[in-house]
């Protein structure tokens, strides 16, 4: 039998798996299933060899195929060599389909170019587009030091979106001063449920006043992913919450600190000014940290090695943020090095008498620690396993270390886990064979044996600064 001679309904199963516009090109019976199926032409990625005179036409022919149904359009990297009357052309031909825009991502070169699409796709300031639920934006280049454009920037863009886009629960956006908005009011941005605040191209520190004054707009927020590529943790700001901070784009009356009442996820790069974060925030719900200690190859490759006051800032800024965060249950590192001291006030408290500080702690997850030469060390070895063997202060469900190379003798590992699987129902133990944990079938025997579930992790892990992310997780869900 014939592919073609197969019934219609079977038929269109097959070809909903395919790539739409090479299957029109085989022959009129295929093409006339895949113009007439909606669903296949619902998703669009516009890149810049697409971005040619006859692209704005080529584009309407789809978005009109997809009839009714929601949209999902991802646009760029659109480079400021690119020309503007095609970029501008196709943003019209996107706005006629704006009320069924359901996700949209704009990458451009410069952040003002993100905001001048932004523009041209919602040109109408005065119209509702409830439809859209997730906005994500990026931009190389943007304007990091206060400024009064001539023009506006996308923060301007943004600045009254809970008019315009009342179902909107996920936002992203650059880190440059003209990227992030002042909000006008408390309750700005009161619909978002996730934020992504990504500074991967961004040479300096994000200005947090900034920060600040769009977190206390967004009381209802679950998730916050704030990630810079500098380490640079040098920022003058006052503890005083009966101080206001300096005066930000207009705004003179934004305290410290931020309550987040809804905030159960936070993922944060370390050192630096999103680690500095956590000193100001109050996050009586959360639930996941993550600090993250990966940056961009650039980057890297200039950073000097993590030093003992490094780690010990972090230590410091964890005391700060356990005053008002006290019910964290997973905890996540990525190449982030805490001295001994930090973790022992962790895992066991201030002194014999004291509780540790975060009581419901369940999951430690390590990631990608391997150390070089002048490198603090981690400090998560064999004498801090040891104790914890005969001193488990925290309710240990889940040990994950993945591609780590901390030099961990397996007997003092599996002495841990077997103290903690005895006081915990259920105990996970996840490793990868990039790492210095290296199982043999006794040895996986015994965590059997002793009622320990051994997962091994193979998959590839996400890395938030390789390469240019449309995706990203808000939540981090991968680390833990």
């Amino acid at each position: 039998m014939l592919l073609t001679e197969l019934p219609t309904d079977v038929l269109k199963k097959i070809l909903l798996q395919c790539k739409p516009t090479p299957i029109t090109e085989t022959c009129s019976i295929f093409a006339s299933i895949i113009h007439s199926t909606p669903s296949l032409w619902d998703d669009v990625k516009l890149v810049p060899s697409q971005f040619i005179p006859e692209s704005s036409g080529f584009l309407r022919s789809r978005l009109h195929r997809a009839a009714t149904r929601p949209i999902t359009l991802v646009i760029g990297p659109v480079y400021d060599s690119a020309d503007v009357s095609i970029i501008s052309a196709l943003c019209t031909a996107i706005s006629e389909f704006n009320p069924q825009i359901i996700r949209l991502c704009i990458l451009a070169e410069s952040s003002f170019r993100v905001g001048s699409m932004l523009g041209e796709i919602f040109p109408d300031a005065s119209r509702v587009y409830p439809e859209l639920q997730s906005l994500m934006m990026l931009s190389m280049r943007g304007i990091d030091e206060p400024h009064t454009p001539a023009l506006p920037h996308l923060d301007k863009h943004l600045e009254n979106i809970d008019e315009r886009f009342p179902g909107l629960r996920g936002l992203g956006i650059p880190t440059f001063f003209d990227c992030l908005p002042v909000p006008p009011t408390t309750t700005s941005f009161n619909f978002l449920r996730s934020l992504i605040l990504n500074g991967i191209f961004q040479m300096t520190s994000a200005n947090l006043v900034c920060v600040i004054s769009m977190l206390h707009s967004t009381p209802q927020l679950e998730a916050l992913w704030f990630k810079n590529a500098t380490r640079d943790d040098d920022l003058p700001i006052h503890t005083d919450p009966a101080i206001p901070l300096e005066e930000t784009k207009g705004r003179d009356d934004i305290h410290i600190p931020v309550f987040l009442p809804c905030l159960t996820h936070l993922a944060v790069t370390s050192p630096g000014c999103a680690t500095e974060l956590l000193r100001y925030i109050v996050a009586p719900a959360l639930q996941n940290l993550h600090l993250d200690g990966a940056r961009p190859r650039t980057f890297a490759l200039c950073c000097d090695p993590w030093t003992s006051g490094q780690a010990q800032s972090v230590r410091l800024v964890l005391h700060a943020f356990n005053q008002n965060s006290p019910n964290l249950r997973h905890f996540a590192l990525t190449t982030t090095f805490l001295d001994q001291d930090a973790w022992e006030w962790l895992l066991f408290g201030e002194s014999a008498s004291d509780p540790p500080p975060f009581p419901k702690l369940e999951t430690i997850s390590l990631h990608d620690f391997v150390i070089y030469n002048g490198e603090s060390r981690c400090w998560f070895d064999d004498s801090l396993l040891l104790r914890f063997a005969s001193e488990p202060k925290i309710p240990l469900r889940r040990l994950v270390l993945s591609n780590c190379a901390l030099g961990l003798t397996w007997s003092i590992v599996f002495a841990a886990l077997k103290v903690a699987a005895a006081h915990t129902p259920f105990f996970e133990f996840a490793v990868n064979d990039r790492g210095d944990v290296k199982l043999s079938q006794n040895q996986r025997e015994e965590l059997e044996m002793a009622g320990i579930k051994l997962i091994e992790r193979d998959e590839v892990e996400e890395d938030w600064c390789e390469g240019i992310k449309y995706d990203i997780d808000p939540f981090d869900a991968y680390v833990y």
